[in-house]
C-alpha cells in the first residue's frame, strides 16, 4: 500500500504483528471507539498487501487490538458484522 502502507512495500521483511500493531493500531482504534465496532467489519486487502504484512500476522494484530473488548464484540468484529450487513444466515 504505498499510500498507508508506511513504506513496508519496500521493506526487505513483511512487518511483524508487533510493528502493525504499533503503526495501524491507533486507526483501528480510533474507528472502533469512534463508530462503534457495531458499525465495523474485519477486511483485508490480500493479496495485494501480502508484501507488506502476512495474512498471519495481519489477524493476530487485530486480535491483540481487540484483546481488552468482549467476546462477543470480537465476533461481531471477525463475523457478525458482515454477516448482518451482507444478511448472510
Amino acid at each position: 500500500m504505498p499510500i498507508l502502507g508506511f513504506g513496508a512495500e519496500r521493506q526487505p521483511t513483511t512487518m511483524s504483528k508487533d510493528e502493525l500493531v504499533d503503526r495501524v493500531g491507533p486507526f483501528i482504534t480510533w474507528a472502533l471507539d469512534t463508530l462503534g465496532i457495531q458499525r465495523c467489519m474485519f477486511a483485508s486487502n490480500f493479496p495485494m498487501d501480502k508484501v507488506s504484512v502476512s495474512y498471519q500476522n495481519l489477524v493476530a494484530a487485530l486480535d491483540e487490538l481487540l484483546a481488552n473488548r468482549t467476546e462477543e464484540e470480537k465476533q461481531l468484529f471477525f463475523n457478525g458484522g458482515a454477516r448482518d450487513f451482507y444478511r448472510i444466515d
